[in-house]
């Protein structure tokens, strides 16, 4: 009685590993469209206007991460955040912003942030030392 109850356990346990296997097998393969529709879900929330950008955007970022699934959750709780800055617009700072550019020089790494406002051209930021620089604007600038 006991080899048969050996036997039927030996049984059971290599038919659940192979059903375990079929199961993760079946779930990667629905990782794709998982992550698709939880992203979609996302970008609903978003204003209509930013829709096309973000499904982009996330889609791009949910490829490069390894937790798919969980990172699309997190953009699922971002786009709920973010629903309400978006709708109000770009804030009284952001609208006198021009281009943000990060770059290295003479091992230096800058941050360089062109103003659309005429009493500078751009500030640089120093992330080594964590200083800022106004670089002033140019006499041949006035006026654009």
């Amino acid at each position: 009685m006991a080899t048969l109850i050996a036997v039927v356990v030996f049984l059971g346990g290599i038919a659940a590993m192979a059903f375990s296997q079929l199961l993760v097998e079946e779930l990667k393969a629905w990782v794709p469209w998982i992550t698709h529709f939880l992203i979609r879900m996302a970008v609903r929330r978003l204003p209509h206007e930013q829709r096309e950008r973000f499904t982009e955007e996330w889609a791009a970022h949910v490829n490069d991460m390894p937790g798919k699934i969980g990172e699309a959750l997190r953009l699922l709780l971002a786009a709920h955040r973010m629903r309400p800055m978006l709708e109000e617009g770009p804030s009284p700072v952001e609208e006198h912003l021009g281009d943000i550019i990060v770059k290295e020089e003479n091992g230096q790494r800058w941050i360089l942030i062109q103003a659309k406002v005429p009493a500078f051209s751009m500030i640089k930021v120093d992330l080594k030392n964590l200083r800022i620089v106004r670089v002033p604007l140019n006499p041949e600038d006035v006026g654009t």
